[in-house]
């Protein structure tokens, strides 16, 4: 899909598995995607450390595509650190344990043969100005980290794509109720939607 982001795994400690891995399975590798924008709970899983700049080939000139990369133990300890920073700008100070929980049930459901946790953001990042987009991600992750960032909300919303001004919603209210357009928009925005695989929150 066009302009779309992708969570995915790796078996070794690289980024873009989806090009640099041999006979790279989606079904197998990638957890979910997101149209237009890259979820903030996936931003929350990652820092500014992680980020790595590997030359990719795309049947074309070698480039260096940047892209955060950590090992899949790491994931439990970052949502934990994230979760209060994030909850704190959150419209009525929402709570997103349950959303963490699923996530980490997602990614927990890959082989942990792939150890390494990615994304794949260059779609997204190339529908936009790259490096403005680029320079936003990496702010998010300096908050993500406990750092102070300027018009920290504006950003978020640019790069996920988040009704920031609207309550996040139970998982609940989206099985019992009927949210509005912009309700379900906020969960993509937040965990991401499926590709090839069933996920906690969005079942086939």
């Amino acid at each position: 899909m066009p302009d779309t982001a992708y969570l995915c795994c790796a078996m070794k400690e690289h980024t873009y598995p989806s090009f640099q891995d041999i006979g790279y399975d989606a079904e197998s590798q990638t957890i979910a995607c997101c149209k237009d924008a890259v979820p903030l709970l996936w931003l929350a899983i990652f820092r500014s450390v992680d980020m790595r700049y590997d030359f990719l080939n795309f049947k074309g000139p070698a480039f260096r595509q940047p892209a955060p990369v950590i090992h899949r133990f790491a994931v439990g300890k970052r949502l934990k650190e994230s979760l209060p920073r994030i909850e704190a700008i959150l419209a009525q100070g929402n709570s997103l344990h349950e959303y963490a929980s699923h996530l980490r049930e997602a990614i927990a459901s890959v082989d942990p043969d792939f150890q390494f946790l990615t994304i794949e953001m260059h779609d997204v990042a190339a529908a936009s100005e790259a490096e403005v987009f680029y320079d936003r991600f990496r702010q998010i992750l300096d908050f993500m980290d406990g750092r102070v960032v300027a018009d920290i909300i504006e950003i978020i919303t640019s790069i996920c794509a988040l009704h920031i001004d609207r309550p996040i919603l139970p998982l609940s209210a989206f099985i019992d109720e009927k949210p509005c357009k912009e309700d379900w928009e906020n969960l993509v925005s937040m965990l991401g939607d499926r590709h090839d695989r069933d996920l906690p929150w969005i079942q086939r």
